[in-house]
């Protein structure tokens, strides 16, 4: 009976661990290996002014970029896999040239609001047109990124580069990114798009959400420094702009 019940047990284990090698080896259409990440929130009182927020954000975003070891590095609203992405009804959205999509259906797209660095340091490849550069951030210019999945879904038969779309405001799409998993290794990649955060408020970064609006934010670092060397000067930008800012 024991040598029964051990053999059953044995199974169940070696089942188990096939299944978490499965799930280890699924593509995230990311590289994941050699980046150190980073979250945090401001505070209400110190940067309930948008202006204060991003002139913290640029700086973070400067020092960040000199840090020694450091390939790229991004702030974004959320990362994968872990979902939390920000989303937009389609029915919502416009495409110029194209009819307005029936109201209530097309479901919801997950968008993501990132500094330029963003592709280069999760490893994300383009799969047509290019990443963001500095020069979307120049004033008249806006642009925005979609996923695969969403360029093949609003232009089955044609080409996505050079297209505008309307979400807060009309953005030229100038680039198409790999499909990444957003919500997990064992879900399908759903249809995304990335808008660039500014140095000066727009459509966009007026969007406040409960409870924390823009105020909270992540850090994608990819470097070739040693990860626990690199957290610790990581706190360190961070406790030479805000020694009070808690980061995690």
């Amino acid at each position: 009976a024991q040598i029964a019940i051990s053999l059953v047990l044995l199974a169940c284990a070696g089942m188990l661990l096939r299944s978490l090698w499965k799930i280890q080896s699924i593509p995230l259409g990311l590289e994941a290996e050699h980046v150190v990440t980073a979250e945090f929130v401001l505070s209400r009182q110190g940067y309930s002014e948008e202006n204060r927020q991003l002139q913290f954000f640029d700086e973070l975003e400067a020092r960040l970029s000199k840090i020694p070891g450091v390939t790229s590095s991004a702030i974004s609203d959320s990362l994968p896999p872990s979902g939390g992405t920000r989303g937009r009804l389609l029915a919502s959205m416009q495409v110029e040239g194209q009819s307005p999509f029936d109201k209530g259906t097309g479901g919801l797209i997950m968008w993501r609001y990132v500094t330029p660095g963003y592709f280069a340091a999760l490893g994300i490849p383009m799969v047509r047109g290019r990443a963001f550069t500095e020069e979307d951030r120049a004033p008249g210019v806006s642009s925005m990124i979609l996923s695969q999945t969403f360029a093949q879904r609003l232009f089955p038969n044609g080409d996505a580069i050079g297209q505008r779309i309307k979400t807060n405001a009309w953005a030229t799409v100038v680039g198409v990114a790999a499909d990444v998993k957003n919500l997990g290794p064992m879900l399908p990649s759903e249809p995304e798009y990335y808008i660039l955060r500014r140095h000066v408020p727009d459509e966009t970064s007026r969007i406040q959400e409960p409870p924390t609006g823009w105020r909270q934010a992540k850090v994608a670092i990819r470097t070739s420094v040693n990860a626990n060397v690199m957290a610790g000067w990581i706190k360190r930008e961070f406790a030479a702009l805000d020694a009070a800012l808690p980061v995690t």
